[in-house]
């Protein structure tokens, strides 16, 4: 489900007083954003030794993908979670909190690189 999506929804089940059906559309993304992104960083961690030769043959390569794959997992999660609970405060009304979250880590984006 797309964020937009999820923000539609919420606020349509919100503006017709429905805080129950809201509360189970929550639910039901959450749980297929957590299947979703478990499945694939469990299958992205799994392959994490065969993965490097996707894009070299050179050990040193294999081995630093090897390594980085971890980070990209958990990046998997981090970004899968923000994406869908950035679309449920847009939905509920926190439009300020939904519009900042993603300008928050680009602005720390920048100040990491030098």
């Amino acid at each position: 489900m797309s964020v937009l999506s999820i923000c539609t929804r919420i606020s349509n089940e919100l503006g017709a007083g429905n805080p129950q059906a809201a509360r189970l559309i929550l639910c039901t993304v959450l749980i297929l954003a957590v299947e979703e992104f478990v499945l694939a960083a469990t299958t992205i961690f799994i392959c994490r030794r065969v993965l490097g030769y996707a894009f070299s043959e050179d050990k040193n390569v294999v081995i630093y993908v090897q390594e980085m794959t971890p980070f990209l997992c958990l990046s998997i999660i981090v970004d899968s979670l923000q994406a869908i609970l950035s679309g449920v405060a847009r939905g509920g009304g926190w439009q300020r909190i939904g519009a900042e979250s993603p300008v928050a880590q680009k602005n720390k984006e920048r100040k990491i690189k030098p």
